[in-house]
């Protein structure tokens, strides 16, 4: 076997981490609403008054029968967040069924709310209303009750609400001005952002956060930038809570077909998939509104078991209470309590490996190191401490779910990195390459673990991006416990966001689904990701030009030799198939031909080689519009031809452009 490494120094800064030593109330008959004079509420009054409309006969219908909320002291709970504007809030009319408690559902007060005898940040059994002090009815009743019939006897279910009538999406944006109705979170807020990861981190005292329920947007009908800023919410969200990548799902507003007026945003929410990892959209098709913008009580209850289902097709509820898997105890993988993040948590042993996120790994393909195999300690990995240390492609950190002893094995009980998947002993570290995080703290005897889907038996090229501020260590590759990669060698860099691609072949695998060990045979060092190239595939990249009569060149993304080219005249093409080599990333329009007035949206096929990233992307749609990032989209208000022009800047600071024609008619 050969080996080889490439240098790229991303920062061309230090890092000053220190290192262990070696040793060691609204309207009741559905009817639509009206206002003081009795006349028909405009769509901008209904979106303004939200909760308050009709709130006052909610409080009267409390007053009777609810004279005190139950407190709770819970614990080994699975938490979900509740965020948006008033149909999160809640506007539908409370009834019998509706305040049917269960001992096992639970509800974190957003609000001090004498009223309803709640105070901020204390638990209590779940009953409506759940946001604030006066709302109604929203789907997190009907949700919390349909998850708890699928929720392990060992567990509850926590709901962590923060939604506010009204609200503009700038609201729950991190460091941006509070936006609409900011009177309506507690004063010591400087923002609903701040307000929702304050709660969220109190509910993680007792539990794990699962997933997160979101219904946002007729305020911010027909603005095309809310798309990237409630990215940007879930993204920083995800980042402070070190919550992974949990399920987030978005509800779609009230149809067209309903009397809804705000129905065209329904593009919008439908693009969050594209641009959200792990994200989801909640249909609101047939589902009844009593006004222009909110549904009734059944819609209510019925919209919030489609909330549940959804969940329960991504979120994984088996074992203890680690967000794939069991809690913090070993033995059977039931755990014990804790929280877990992605498996059997913090104890050894018990939990059931399945891939991260529950999909393998493509082969050819990237990893990212820390989407190891969920599972647990001795399960999915083994660390040898017993927290984080640090808090396609295999990018390190995404080893399979299963638990310590199962799909890892480190040897510290804690992350050392505490960046991401906090619950687990996998040391994971943020950093400046690849994904943004790494597995870190690496010691000799320690292993991680990834369900792959070989889609060809034969001999593969592993290359993985590596960095050590000492003098390097050394990994191998194993399948079935067998060692397939001999001793891949891992130099000192210079630095721990000094990163080089180290590079093993004749690495054989077998087609089909099986699950990969990386074991960490010396000391401190850091995992980035594999990346995994058939040998001999030819490259997927064309041929370049041939010269008075000469070969093309070697086709990208392959070990092979990129195909001939004709041999012909100066500056005839080679005859390589496929997507450009030289290109950083490529257009993927989702259609070259559309009509005037419709959107045409356009994504990115990153094309880099082995070792490189996608640094920066800018767009020119045409049409006088730019854009940047991996989504765009836009309209043509005429006729024509338009040239859509993609520019892509890899982390070595090479821009390539390309370009895709539209037509309109």
């Amino acid at each position: 076997m050969t080996t080889t490494d490439d240098t790229h120094d991303t920062t061309g800064g230090t890092d000053d981490r220190q290192r262990r030593t070696n040793d060691g109330r609204p309207a009741s008959d559905g009817n639509e609403r009206t206002n003081d004079d009795g006349g028909a509420l405009t769509r901008r009054g209904v979106l303004k008054a939200g909760a308050t409309l009709g709130a006052g006969g909610v409080v009267a219908g409390l007053a009777d029968q609810v004279s005190a909320t139950t407190p709770t002291d819970p614990s080994n709970l699975d938490l979900y967040l509740l965020f948006g504007q008033s149909n999160m809030e809640g506007q539908g009319t409370i009834g019998a069924q509706d305040r049917e408690t269960n001992e096992r559902i639970h509800l974190l007060a957003d609000l001090d709310c004498p009223t309803l005898e709640r105070e901020y940040g204390e638990w209590y059994l779940a009953e409506p209303p759940l946001n604030r002090c006066s709302q109604g009815l929203g789907p997190g009743t009907s949700f919390a009750k349909t998850m708890i019939e699928e929720t392990p006897d060992d567990r509850g279910v926590g709901l962590v609400p923060a939604a506010v009538s009204g609200a503009d999406i700038a609201l729950f944006q991190k460091g941006a001005p509070i936006g609409r109705n900011d009177r309506n979170i507690p004063s010591q807020f400087d923002g609903g952002y701040q307000w929702l990861l304050d709660l969220a981190e109190q509910a993680q005292e007792v539990g794990t956060i699962k997933g997160i329920l979101f219904h946002q947007g007729e305020t911010n009908t027909g603005q095309q930038e809310w798309t990237s800023e409630v990215q940007g919410i879930v993204e920083n969200l995800r980042s402070d809570l070190g919550i992974g990548t949990v399920p987030f799902l978005a509800g779609e507003m009230l149809y067209d077909s309903e009397g809804g007026c705000c129905a065209s945003h329904n593009s919008e929410v439908n693009e969050l998939p594209d641009v959200i990892e792990n994200a989801h959209v909640v249909s609101a098709e047939g589902l009844a509104g009593q006004d222009y913008a909110h549904f009734t009580t059944e819609a209510y209850r019925e919209l919030g078991r489609r909330y549940a289902n959804e969940m329960l097709d991504h979120v994984d509820l088996g074992g203890g209470s680690g967000d794939d898997g069991s809690g913090d105890g070993g033995g059977d993988g039931s755990g014990d309590g804790g929280s877990g993040d992605d498996g059997s948590g913090d104890g050894g042993g018990g939990g059931t490996q399945q891939p991260y996120n529950g999909t393998p790994h493509a082969v050819p393909g990237r990893i990212q190191a820390e989407e190891y195999d969920q599972g647990g300690s001795g399960v999915a990995y083994s660390d040898n401490t017993a927290e984080n240390e640090g808090a396609s492609r295999i990018q390190a950190e995404e080893y399979d779910q299963g638990g310590s002893g199962v799909a890892y094995s480190d040897n510290t009980a804690e992350n050392e990195g505490a960046s991401f998947r906090t619950g687990e002993a996998v040391d994971i570290s943020s950093n400046s390459a690849g994904s943004g995080y790494s597995i870190g703290y690496i010691e000799s005897g320690e292993w991680v673990e990834y369900t792959v889907d070989v889609e060809q038996s034969g001999e593969y090229t592993v290359d993985a991006l590596v960095a050590s501020n000492a003098g390097g260590g050394s990994f191998h590759v194993e399948v079935n416990g067998t060692d397939v990669s001999g001793a891949v060698n891992v130099p000192g860099t210079g630095g721990w966001d000094t990163w080089e691609t180290v590079s093993t072949s004749g690495v054989s695998l077998e087609a089909g689904q099986q699950v990969i060990r990386v074991s960490m045979d010396e000391s401190w060092w850091d995992l980035n990701y594999l990346d995994f190239s058939l040998e001999g595939s030819g490259g997927d990249g064309s041929g370049s030009d041939g010269g008075d009569g000469s070969d093309g060149s070697d086709g990208s993304d392959g070990s092979g030799d990129g195909s001939s080219g004709d041999g012909g005249g100066d500056g005839e093409s080679g005859d390589g198939s496929g997507p450009s080599a030289d290109l950083v990333a490529e257009i993927d329009p989702d259609t070259t031909s559309a009509s005037v007035g419709e959107r045409v949206a356009f994504r990115v096929t990153d094309t880099t080689g082995s070792g490189n990233w996608i640094d920066s992307l800018s767009w020119t749609l045409g049409n006088g519009e730019t854009g940047s990032g991996w989504y765009v989209d836009t309209t043509y208000d005429s006729a024509g031809s338009y040239t859509v022009e993609l520019d892509a800047t890899n982390n070595e600071g090479t821009t390539t452009t390309d370009e895709v024609t539209v037509q309109i008619s």
